[in-house]
């Protein structure tokens, strides 16, 4: 279901985005004492924004013919896209430095949540599919699909057109205790670098519906690897530098200190708001990358430094994977929201619905986890 037109589409852009600063600034708190370097609550939040760029923009892209709503919002799927990738090579370190484990163990602890959430949201939407719908697919690309194989990424046509994006990551994962080194995080990154642009410049026929996809993001994972070893095993020189910048911060009067923090959340919200309305597209993929990933920087910076927490976010961000997995499907074939109300309202409350059907989801996931394979 494509809706092909929006009365006035920048009126109803302009009610979501209140109806949504509105629903974050009721929600903000203050940063708490324990909310210093990378905490959990400033992962969450910035997976929350990932999301919510990536959801914006396939409503706003994809849903819609009239692509000027939820604009420029619906830009950055690709940052999104990006945020995610980082975050996932900054935790994926940050959780080997802290409690290294096995290969068998780094399999069964991080592979095993995934694919038991994917099988239920594909068995789930195979079935309404076929009795709702009487749609039905080869059955080749089922059992792909149950593999974590996702060779196309046809956002009408596919099972779950997104879902392209954990093959991806899937390729990180199967390689990550392979190729990760403690003590040479750098090195690491480089490998994990030169391993996609390889693949990317080989191109197998195989993957060629989302090659090109590949192509726009072999960057940002080997970058939150390399991040996450600046952060956890940090050169000499580094950790030199850092004392420093500390020594020379603490010395400076608070008030001056504030003005510079307050300098750099400008600059970096600047930027952030440049390069959302000029994203790069139809540049070559270098310059989109650089452009994405700038962004990427410039939002997590944004988020480190500011002196409060946006709540509704980082909420957005504790199931951001199960959003992920449910709300294409949920948005193009199960709609029920988008043709009874006004399309700024109707985005708004197909975020809060996403978010209620991906808590529930949660919950019958973990229980399978607990209860029937013993997973913690």
């Amino acid at each position: 279901m494509v809706i092909e037109n929006i009365g006035n589409p920048v009126v109803e852009s302009y009610i979501f985005f209140i109806i949504f600063v509105v629903a974050i600034l009721v929600y903000i708190r203050g940063k708490r004492k324990e909310d210093v370097g990378f905490p959990p609550s400033l992962t969450n939040e910035l997976k929350g924004w990932a999301t919510i760029f990536v959801v914006a923009s396939h409503i706003g892209y994809f849903l819609f013919a009239n692509h000027q709503f939820l604009y420029p919002l619906s830009n950055i799927a690709g940052v999104g896209v990006d945020l995610f990738l980082f975050l996932s090579g900054f935790g994926l370190v940050s959780s080997a430095y802290r409690k290294p484990l096995s290969i068998g163990q780094f399999y069964k602890k991080r592979l095993s949540k995934i694919f038991i959430s994917l099988w239920l949201v594909l068995i789930g939407f195979l079935l309404l599919d076929k009795f709702l719908l009487n749609i039905t697919y080869p059955w080749q690309k089922i059992a792909e699909s149950f593999l974590g194989i996702f060779r196309t990424a046809d956002i009408f046509n596919d099972i779950n057109s997104p879902l392209w994006y954990l093959t991806f990551i899937f390729g990180y994962y199967l390689t990550f205790p392979l190729i990760f080194m403690s003590k040479r995080p750098l090195v690491s990154a480089l490998l994990w670098f030169l391993l996609g642009y390889g693949i990317t410049k080989v191109d197998p026929s195989l993957f060629s519906g989302v090659m090109h996809l590949y192509a726009w993001h072999i960057i940002a994972f080997p970058l939150g690897v390399w991040f996450a070893g600046w952060m956890n095993n940090p050169p000499v020189w580094l950790k030199k530098l850092f004392s420093r910048i500390k020594a020379i911060w603490l010395r400076l009067p608070v008030w001056l200190c504030w003005v510079f923090r307050f300098i750099l959340l400008i600059a970096a919200a600047g930027a952030i708001c440049f390069w959302t309305i000029n994203p790069g597209v139809g540049s070559n993929k270098w310059i989109l990358q650089s452009v994405s990933l700038a962004t990427v920087l410039a939002i997590i910076l944004v988020a480190w430094l500011k002196p409060f927490r946006f709540r509704l976010v980082e909420h957005i961000g504790v199931y951001s994977y199960e959003i992920y997995l449910l709300h294409w499907p949920l948005l193009y074939r199960y709609d029920f929201i988008f043709n009874r109300l006004p399309a700024g309202v109707a985005t708004a409350v197909t975020f809060l619905w996403l978010l209620v059907v991906s808590i529930a989801f949660n919950w019958v996931a973990n229980l399978l986890y607990k209860k029937i394979l013993h997973f913690k």
